[in-house]
């Protein structure tokens, strides 16, 4: 019986073993060269570079800092990036997508020199984007923030969503290519018959860009046409 109890313990020692080994991200997995946005660096007297979240005083920094390489005692800029990253998932990133990362491998249409995104995997060995080919996002910082199908200001728009009805469906929808990306929804009725509708806060981007002077704007965006009429139309009791 002792053995038993002695050879169960261990089973489960070792699949927690296995399961922190495959499973947790380490920060010795990451490789970052440049310090957490906003940090000044400087080289030590030993050589290594050192980050401090204000300006140096003599070479010295007197409020928090990390290093790049190790060094006994300090904590790791790896740490604090990713402590950044978190908070800029909460403020940028769609639910499905919480890895926020950024990095100097320009995509087309980011600015101030950096791509900065969102995806539903590992981050690869840079923190500068992702590991493998899972679904990401774009943050961009431009109009095309608006204009574009994969900005992570879209991507939010459509996961904040509610989709009601029979068979609803919710996608982005954009009628040319320079105009602002609206949330489409397409469902059936109680009756069964098939409605489209978009989410007023999309659709009102849309029309201030597209046709700001309309003096039918106020009554489109009252009229069913908007998903938040329609849902109170259609489903009074949800």
């Amino acid at each position: 019986m002792i053995e038993l109890i002695v050879l169960f313990i261990g089973i489960i020692i070792l699949s927690a073993i296995i399961y922190y080994n495959t499973e947790t991200e380490t920060f010795q997995d990451y490789t970052v060269n440049t310090c957490p946005f906003g940090w000044k660096s400087e080289h030590d007297k030993n050589g290594n570079m050192v980050c401090c979240s204000t300006d140096f005083v003599a070479g010295q920094c007197f409020s928090q800092s990390c290093t790049l390489t190790k060094v006994a005692g300090m904590k790791s800029c790896v740490d604090i990036i990713l402590e950044q990253y978190k908070e800029q998932a909460i403020k940028f990133c769609p639910p499905s997508k919480q890895q926020y990362y950024e990095g100097k491998d320009l995509k087309k249409g980011a600015t101030k020199g950096l791509t900065k995104g969102c995806t539903s995997g590992r981050l690869n060995d840079t923190l500068s984007g992702p590991l493998d080919n899972k679904e990401t996002c774009i943050i961009y910082e431009n109009e095309k923030e608006l204009t574009s199908l994969d900005s992570c200001y879209n991507a939010v728009m459509l996961e904040k969503t509610q989709c009601l009805g029979v068979n609803c469906t919710k996608k982005l929808y954009q009628e040319k290519p320079t105009d602002p990306v609206v949330v489409q929804l397409n469902f059936k009725d109680a009756e069964g018959i098939p409605r489209v509708a978009y989410t007023k806060q999309s659709y009102e981007i849309y029309l201030k860009a597209t046709n700001p002077t309309d003096p039918h704007n106020p009554k489109i965006l009252e009229s069913e046409a908007m998903s938040e009429v329609a849902n109170k139309k259609y489903f009074p009791s949800v």
